[in-house]
């Protein structure tokens, strides 16, 4: 039976993915006997894609035993043109009939989302400083600091075949209040490797009169932020809002405090001067690591102040798995 495995492309950007076809006890399955097809289409388009390892193109080749590697360069992804793809990924054996549609074995199936991008980012017509060498290319506009790094949160997480992204809708933030979103359908049982938190689009008067918690179906709370100014973002200039993934995977040097929008940010630890209701608050992501967590996962935003009021688009659960 194929799995399913959901993942993201950046259009506009290399794109790499490795998948290994193996049985249940882990033993890689020999595919080099036969045939890989690797076909999507999107949602709003009638446009079939197909490519095979083997091909000229060379999208699809083979890596070690059981190993499929799909590369799809930029120039080809700048062409895509949907906003969510179906996929599958089938081998065929040899066989004397290799038409027979019987002889397919699905390895993955699942949805592709296209994160569109601006292509106006890079100047191409200007030419680099003479440096004393021959190499030519692009010149990127002079970095002011604060400019956003990618399309969105989720296109600055390097997302791999054992990380799901599950959804959460927005959260009306107000004075005072438990304010939270549950994102209830985790329910894989694969043991968790690695734990994200996106919050998309913050909109806020005050940021830094701000809370945010995520509390699992099991273990302990984990203190994402309190009372954090948050540098990058003026609700003045910035009407639609700012967007920030709480990741281990940040610079160490990166927080909340000056955190790019977009951008990723550590968990600051201030386990030992805020309290929540009673819970045992962590500063990290570590107790859920090494586990199968399943269940409810909820996020609260609460403001600590009676001064300004906002809002978050939406949230993001990201859970890569070993």
């Amino acid at each position: 039976m194929a799995v399913t495995h959901n993942f993201f492309i950046d259009q506009g950007s290399d794109f790499s993915i490795t998948f290994v076809y193996q049985d249940p006890d882990g033993n890689r399955i020999d595919i080099s006997e036969g045939t890989v097809a690797f076909r999507f289409s999107g949602n709003d388009s009638d446009v079939i894609y197909e490519y095979i390892w083997g091909g000229l193109d060379g999208y699809v080749t083979s890596g070690g035993i059981g190993e499929i590697n799909i590369n799809l360069p930029a120039a080809f992804t700048q062409t895509l043109d949907f906003s969510n793809a179906v996929y599958d990924l089938d081998f065929q054996p040899d066989k004397e009939r290799p038409s027979d549609p019987t002889s397919n074995i699905g390895i993955a199936k699942g949805v592709i989302t296209l994160i569109r991008k601006n292509f106006n980012t890079f100047v191409g017509e200007q030419q680099p400083p003479d440096t004393g060498d021959d190499g030519g290319g692009v010149v990127l506009p002079p970095s002011t600091g604060d400019e956003d790094l990618c399309s969105s949160a989720l296109s600055c997480v390097q997302l791999d075949i054992y990380s799901v992204v599950y959804s959460g809708s927005g959260i009306n933030i107000f004075d005072n209040q438990d304010n939270s979103g549950t994102i209830s359908n985790v329910d894989d049982t694969r043991i968790i490797d690695k734990v994200e938190v996106v919050i998309n689009n913050l909109r806020h008067e005050s940021p830094q009169d701000l809370t945010f918690l995520l509390q699992p179906p099991s273990g302990n709370t984990v203190l994402l932020s309190s009372s954090d100014k948050i540098t990058n973002y003026n609700p003045e200039t910035q009407p639609n809002g700012f967007s920030f993934i709480y990741s281990n995977r940040a610079r160490p040097d990166i927080f909340l405090n000056n955190v790019a929008h977009n951008g990723l940010c550590n968990i600051r630890d201030k386990t030992d001067i805020v309290q929540y209701s009673g819970h045992t608050l962590e500063s990290s992501f570590d107790h859920l690591v090494g586990h199968a967590v399943t269940g409810d996962f909820t996020l609260y935003a609460n403001d600590n102040d009676v001064f300004g009021s906002g809002s978050l688009a939406s949230w993001d659960l990201i859970i890569t798995y070993q």
